[in-house]
């Protein structure tokens, strides 16, 4: 015969002693009892290694049996399924015993302990049908509290019996699915479940049951509910109670306990999964890697515990790391936060029953490259220089840094902070690459590149020898150095629109240039001096200096006579004026007393040295610009004792009023009267000539006395015979020499142009300067005795010399001509000519008949010289110049 064993459950609460129940039938499924220990044997895998020590029948030793009901209250439950569950429940507790306590959760939306344990059947039956719906189903976290509560029975005896018509609502429950059965396990709590009607969740529901060594009940309809929960009190209340003792460890392992029972009515076998429990949490560390960690790893400790873990503490080489208060138990190890090499992570956990427990493992971390940013690059074209870091992060510091540019020449620092300036200017306009290499003292290199670009430039200027607001009196050297981002093409200066330099560079960026800036060749005042510079891609600087030009005296140079330079014969000295403005006017000095004055160019001043006393002289010549400044130059120079008789009528001075050297007087010879022979009338040419000699109505009485014979009026040196005849005929000179001062006067007063002519100027020119009134006077004059002329000249005194500088300059020729005719051959030969023209003027002033025919023959020379003027347009322009000029005058 066979009988049938099954067991209910295994209480581990009090380890290595366990708690099993068992219920023995007979083989019409009638509760056996009245067995003992004896009647019990523990075969299989625990055969030698548990025992039993104790074994009990709940009913017949009237043990108490703990019961937990949980019933489903959610909205499917409404109407008859709630009302037969609590029926179902009510008779449930009517069957147990009256010392068996019993606690009642609901559990829907949210889990309810409506009653905690207790023995009072009345409070139990009342609470039972005051029970609502409403709400969804939280079935994993009922299941869970249901497991719980029976954990904490007040017997070692207990069950759990859950009842549900449905499944978990969408994660509405705060437990995970699993999460009841494996806490049932561990406790050692019998899971009954009654699934009701057809929308339950079987599979949770069945799983749960077996993991417990219990049973699942299918009720398709509420009225079955009744007999079911009336089977399970029988059965709980017909359990026999085996206590034995394992040999096992704590660790949580599993056994198959298998259970032989031996009775009257035959013998019977079942089995059950025992599992060891955990008083004390086991901690183990299975993912250290193997090899050095290059990466962030994470590292997940295994804790095996029965009782919750409160705390659960990560150290790395003995310094805390991480802690934790629910698993997971994880820690992630940073190997940059470490340095290469062993450490060593330890865990310690402990559980709420105050066991701590701990786990220890030896990893390996590699040596890392840093972790490298570049900070001051930006996506703007660079501009100006900029400053930029590299930040070097990561496991070990960082020893130096290595910088380049496009790959050329580096840049190591060894010193944090790791700085590089990129001076634009040093690179060429468009896109560039900054690359980075960073050596740590774990001996390992990183590098980074960041990309960026450089502006166009204009280039730099750099002016030396001139500040702004410079006053420059003198030439300044101006010093410019230009430097480009690429290769300059052009370097300039200027001042204003004036460019005073410029160079095209020698194909590098550098390039020079040096300015003389001479204030003499810019206007007096402000001014600037602008250098201009361009590179090859196009880009360019200008530079301007406002600078002051000062006002500079003209420069003098003269030419024609050289310092302490000896005159033996008449010399033109010819004055140049240079400088910033024009040259406003020239003034010659002889000795300190001025002999000419010029307001134009050319200047020039013809010295005659017979009219300059023998002896060391000084030429002093003072110009004026435009801008008001003056300067002078003096010549030193000497009068030979013996000058050249050469004179020609070019060379003497040109009639100026102005002051006269004082001349030396010497005794002139005493001239014999002789006849002078007959001489053609004055040509058209010669009128000119003479004319231009002497400027005045001097040179008209000239061309008289060589209209009545005198020969030596064709020749320059014969102005100074005709000064010497003079002396001779001094009776003569009483009847002309009013006529002739008066002449001179009024050439003077009418201020003749005539006088200011240039050499070569046209008769036709000259004569037309004059106005008509002088032209009478001129003809008149012409037709003057010769002698008379010559007396006039002769006795005019010192005053009049002072008032004509034309006469005095013949007196002066005259005598040097004759003291140099004493001395030398020339001299005699031009005394002797002298003494031939004085005769011939004498006998033309004592014979009448000739000099009336001498008269006539010039004033008919001077009317014909007139009347050809008058048949040309030429000399229709000329009198009508000439008319103008004598009327402004």
């Amino acid at each position: 015969m066979r009988v049938e064993i099954e067991i209910t459950g295994i209480n581990p609460a009090e380890f290595p002693v366990f708690t099993v129940t068992a219920n023995v039938y007979d083989q019409v499924g009638q509760p056996i009892f009245g067995l003992e220990a004896e009647n019990f044997t523990i075969t299989g895998e625990l055969a030698g290694r548990a025992r039993i020590l104790q074994v009990e029948n709940i009913t017949e030793d009237e043990l108490s049996f703990s019961t937990v009901l949980a019933i489903d209250t959610s909205s499917s439950m409404a109407g008859q399924p709630l009302e037969k569950a609590k029926a179902a429940a009510i008779a449930f507790v009517n069957a147990v015993g009256p010392n068996d306590p019993i606690a009642l959760i609901t559990f829907d939306s949210s889990i309810q302990l409506v009653l905690d344990y207790t023995t009072d059947k009345n409070r139990l039956i009342n609470a039972i049908s005051a029970l609502r719906y409403g709400g969804k189903t939280a079935l994993y976290e009922g299941a869970l509290e249901a497991v719980q509560k029976a954990a904490q029975s007040p017997t070692m005896r207990r069950a759990m019996i859950l009842l549900s018509d449905g499944a978990e609502y969408g994660g509405i429950s705060r437990a995970a699915r699993a999460d009841a059965g494996q806490a049932a396990l561990v406790r050692g709590v019998p899971s009954y479940t009654i699934g009701l009607g057809f929308g339950i969740d079987r599979s949770y529901l069945e799983e749960l049951a077996v993991l417990t060594n219990a049973k699942f009940y299918e009720s398709p309809t509420p009225e079955e509910l009744q007999a079911i929960y009336e089977t399970l009190a029988a059965t709980l209340r017909s359990q026999y109670v085996i206590t034995l003792q394992a040999d096992i460890p704590g660790d949580g392992a599993t056994y198959n306990l298998e259970l032989e029972v031996a009775t009257a009515a035959g013998v019977g076998r079942a089995g059950a999964q025992l599992r060891a429990p955990i008083p004390t949490p086991i901690v183990s560390l299975p993912d250290i890697p193997t090899s050095p960690i290059t990466q962030p790893t994470t590292i997940t400790a295994v804790v095996q515990a029965d009782d919750p873990i409160v705390r659960a503490d990560f150290q790395v080489d003995g310094a805390p790391a991480a802690a934790l208060t629910q698993p997971p138990f994880a820690i992630t190890i940073d190997p940059e936060a470490l340095l290469p090499g062993s450490h060593q992570l330890t865990l310690e956990v402990e559980d709420a029953n105050g066991d701590v427990a701990s786990a220890s493992a030896t990893f390996e971390v590699a040596a890392l490259p840093s972790r490298l940013m570049i900070v001051g690059l930006t996506r703007e074209p660079l501009a100006v220089p900029t400053d930029v870091l590299v930040d070097a992060s990561g496991q070990t510091p960082a020893v130096s840094a290595t910088f380049q540019v496009d790959g050329g020449a580096p840049t190591t620092v060894e010193a944090a902070p790791f700085l590089f300036s990129i001076d634009p200017f040093e690179l060429a306009p468009g896109d560039h690459t900054l690359t980075v290499v960073v050596l740590n003292a774990g001996g390992v290199t990183a590098s980074t590149t960041q990309p960026f670009t450089v502006a166009g430039l204009p280039p730099r200027l750099t002016i030396s020898g001139l500040e702004a607001g410079q006053v420059i009196s003198e030439p300044v050297e101006v010093n410019i150095e230009a430097v480009g981002q690429s290769v300059l093409t052009r370097l300039a200066a200027a001042v204003g629109s004036t460019e005073l330099g410029w160079t095209m560079g020698d194909g590098s960026r550098q390039s020079s240039l040096t300015i003389a800036l001479d204030p003499a060749r810019f206007a007096p005042g402000a001014a600037q001096f602008v250098v201009n510079a361009e590179d090859a891609s196009g880009s360019r600087e200008t530079v301007t200096v406002n600078f002051q030009v000062a006002a500079l005296p003209p420069v003098i140079t003269l030419s024609g006579l050289t310092a302490g330079e000896t005159l033996y014969a008449d010399r033109s000295v010819t004055v140049e004026v240079s400088g910033q403005t024009a040259a406003a006017g020239v003034v010659f000095r002889l000795d300190g007393a001025q002999v000419a004055r010029q307001s134009r160019p050319p200047f020039s001043f013809d010295m005659q040295v017979l009219a300059i006393a023998p002896g060391p002289h000084i030429l002093t010549v003072e110009a004026t610009n435009a801008g008001g400044q003056s300067a002078a130059a003096d010549v030193a120079f000497i009068i030979a004792e013996e000058p050249s008789l050469t004179a020609t009528a070019a060379s003497l001075p040109t009639a100026t009023p102005t002051a006269t050297p004082t001349l030396t007087n010497t005794p002139r010879p005493t001239l014999t009267a002789t006849p002078s022979p007959t001489l053609p009338p004055a040509t058209p040419q010669e009128l000119i000539l003479a004319i231009q000699a002497t400027g005045t109505a001097d040179a008209l009485a000239a061309l008289s006395a060589q209209a009545t014979g005198t020969a030596v009026a064709e020749s320059a040196s014969g102005q100074a015979t005709l000064d010497a005849a003079a002396q001779a005929t001094t009776e003569a000179a009483d009847a002309q020499s009013t006529a002739a001062a008066q002449a001179a006067a009024a050439a003077q007063a009418t201020g003749t142009a005539a006088a200011e002519q240039p050499m070569g100027a046209p008769a036709t020119e000259a004569l037309a300067s004059v106005t008509p009134d002088l032209r009478a006077t001129a003809n008149a004059q012409a037709t003057l005795d010769a002698r008379a002329v010559l007396t006039a000249q002769a006795v005019a005194d010192q005053n009049a010399r002072a008032t004509s500088n034309a006469q005095v300059t013949l007196d002066a020729v005259a005598q040097a001509t004759l003291n140099a005719a004493a001395q030398t051959a020339q001299a005699e030969e031009a005394n002797r000519q002298a003494t031939l023209a004085a005769q011939a003027t004498l006998n033309a002033a004592t014979q009448t008949a000739q000099a009336e025919e001498a008269n006539r023959q010039a004033t008919l020379a001077a009317q014909a010289t007139l009347n050809a003027a008058a048949q040309t347009a030429q000399a229709e322009e000329a009198n009508r110049q000439a008319t103008l000029a004598a009327q402004a005058t």
